[in-house]
Order: structure tokens, then C-alpha cells, then sequence
């Protein structure tokens, strides 16, 4: 007896950064990742309309603001060789308000942005997303998030990117996009960890970035708002280790 498979719908997420706050780009083949858990939401305010008229129903309401909200988990990945960002996320850490610090041939590291720097309007770089999701395209601009990286033993890195963006377009999508992937995940160990002066056994740990973001309304905006900004960052890890009496 055959059995037929059974065909999963994909996801993709493709992410690319801005140049000028808010004005969308177009990701490329290599700015696509695998995605799940996505969560999707459109974020509408209606404009109530409260006046008396000779009728049992009230007048319906108008449409008022939107915005899009959205979060997703993927495995972090790296490029596979030193001092190479990879496109897709270097865009996500920095849509968290951090900057890359490229060591040509050795490593890439990121910190926390303070100042807002080119065409940005406050901390980090802003992203457009694009979303393949239920045979469907959305598209945002001016994203920026935050993040939770989960870290656990003989595991691969989780990230998980929870932001809003500005809308710009949804349309059928009945196939994806060509995209090129790199599957160089990052496998857990090897770590190092202090705790006060201890060397704990942990079997799982999370950083979240803990990056705080605001819509700003303006009346010129035909969907209700003009930007979204950073407007703090506080980082915090969370762990539960089983604690040494002493140190070793």
C-alpha cells in the first residue's frame, strides 16, 4: 500500500533592511528565512459614531488606524564563514536597535545603538518585512522589535522577533518566491557561564533584548501613523541553574 504525502504549507519571511526610515525594499534570495509560530495581526482602531438618527442601529463606525503586529521563531543561523554578516539577521538585530561590528575574517558582533544615525529616526535600522503566510503576501515597512534568543543544552539557538510595521500591501501569493538559504545553524555548547562567582550547571537559558518600541500618530498618514520608533532598551537573562555550594 502507497501513501501520498501529505503537503505542508511553507512560510517565509523575508527581511531586509531600510536605507530611509519607512520607505519599503525589496528582499532579495538571500534575505528569506524558514519561520514558524508566525503570528499576524492586523491592528484596526475604529472610529465610533455615536449620532442619533430615526433608526434602531447606529451609524456604522468608519475605519480608523492601522497597524500591523507580528512575531515569529526561527533557528539562528550564521554565515559559515568569520566576519560575514548573514543579510537576514543582521537586519533583525538591528531592527532591535543594535549595530554590527564586522571583524573581517574573525567574528561579527552587535551592541546597542544610543543615537539615531542616517536616515533613521531613532536607535537601530528599521526593516521591511515580508510575509508568505496562508497562500497570502503582507508586506511592512518600518519594522522594529525585539528579541528572545533560547539557548538550550546539545539544542540549536531559537530567536523569536516580536515587532510592528507600517502597512503597505496584501495580495494572494499562490507560489513563493525563489530564495537561497544558508543551513548553518548554531548548536548549543561549549558555553561559558558565570553567576557570581559560581560556574552553575544550566541546562537552559534565554536573553531577551527587551527593546521597547512606539507607533507615533499623525494626522498626514493615511493609515494613522507616520513612524515607529525605539524608545528604550533593557536587556534581562533568564535561567535556572542548579547552584554550586562552592565554587570549582
Amino acid at each position: 500500500m502507497s501513501i501520498s504525502p501529505i503537503l505542508v504549507e511553507q512560510s517565509l519571511v523575508g527581511i531586509k533592511s531600510e536605507t530611509t526610515y519607512g520607505t519599503a525594499v525589496t528582499p532579495g534570495a538571500t534575505d528569506f528565512i524558514y519561520a514558524s509560530s508566525i503570528d499576524l495581526k492586523v491592528d484596526t482602531t475604529p472610529v465610533e459614531r455615536n449620532y442619533r438618527h430615526q433608526a434602531l442601529n447606529n451609524i456604522s463606525n468608519a475605519p480608523g488606524s492601522v497597524l500591523y503586529s507580528l512575531s515569529f521563531e526561527t533557528e539562528y543561523q550564521y554565515s559559515g564563514s568569520g566576519g560575514v554578516v548573514l543579510a537576514p539577521y543582521d537586519a533583525i538585530e538591528k531592527s532591535a536597535g543594535l549595530y554590527s561590528i564586522v571583524s573581517a575574517g574573525t567574528d561579527v558582533s552587535y551592541k546597542v545603538e544610543s543615537t539615531a544615525s542616517g536616515n533613521m529616526l531613532s536607535p537601530g535600522t528599521s526593516a521591511t518585512v515580508n510575509v508568505y503566510y496562508n497562500k497570502k503576501l503582507f508586506v511592512l515597512r518600518g519594522c522594529y522589535g525585539t528579541i528572545t534568543e533560547t539557548y538550550a543544552a546539545d539544542g540549536i539557538v531559537k530567536l523569536k522577533w516580536e515587532g510592528q510595521g507600517l502597512y503597505v500591501t496584501e495580495s494572494l501569493a499562490t507560489t513563493l518566491p525563489t530564495t537561497t538559504f544558508t543551513d548553518n545553524y548554531i548548536k548549543v555548547s561549549s558555553a561559558s557561564i558565570a553567576l557570581h562567582g559560581y560556574d552553575p550547571c544550566v541546562s537552559e537559558f534565554s536573553v531577551m533584548y527587551g527593546t521597547v518600541i512606539k507607533a507615533i500618530p499623525a494626522v498626514g498618514n493615511t493609515y494613522g501613523y507616520n513612524q515607529i520608533v525605539i524608545t528604550d532598551v533593557n536587556p534581562t537573562v533568564k535561567m535556572n541553574p542548579l547552584m554550586d555550594t562552592l565554587a570549582n
